[in-house]
């Protein structure tokens, strides 16, 4: 028996921007896409949908990636599995932050206390803060895999979830006049 909904109408929202719904269960069915199954998760969580729940597992089963929701499946707890990524990746994210046009932002930063002298962010520095930072930045740098570069760079996860609450909330970060301050050349 097929639960599954006419979702016509009906969006997610990825790291990769707004997916049709029906769209993005094919795609899972077929490609476990993990940017795609976290925005179904997100929608799985708030709408309590079960057939786009069971989809989603069985996608994540399928990149052999066990999922436990725990107590509580929302947005702002749902995992972000990385994929294998190849030692050269990973040096190619310090190489594109290390330039002379980054090294100036990364010394206005460090004024304005955001990172510390090694570019790690403060502990005072808020996740969303650190998003915004993340976007603008990549703006500057002109980076296609922003969250991917700053999450490594930071290892920190989700960065792409705190734009999405951003959006949802309307709610700029404190500080925010500050960033925009330092990348505003």
């Amino acid at each position: 028996m097929n639960n599954r909904r006419d979702y016509s109408g009906e969006f997610i929202n990825t790291c990769k921007g707004t997916v049709p719904l029906n769209k993005a269960l094919d795609i899972v069915k077929y490609y476990p896409d993990e940017d795609i199954m976290l925005g179904l998760y997100a929608y799985a969580a708030d709408h309590q949908d079960n057939y786009v729940l069971r989809t989603t597992r069985a996608a994540q089963k399928r990149l052999n990636q066990p999922y436990n929701p725990g107590p509580v499946a929302s947005p702002n707890n749902l995992p972000r599995g990385r994929m294998d990524t190849e030692p050269e990746e990973e040096q190619a994210v310090g190489n594109v932050l290390d330039n002379d046009v980054a090294m100036k932002y990364w010394r206005l930063l460090q004024e304005y206390r955001f990172v510390d002298e090694k570019r790690q962010l403060l502990a005072e520095t808020t996740r969303k803060q650190a998003m915004c930072i993340a976007e603008m930045f990549a703006e500057k740098l002109g980076l296609k895999a922003k969250w991917k570069t700053f999450e490594m760079f930071w290892n920190i996860k989700n960065l792409a979830q705190e734009k999405y609450d951003l959006q949802e909330k309307g709610l700029l970060p404190s500080r925010y006049k500050e960033m925009e301050l330092i990348f505003s050349d």
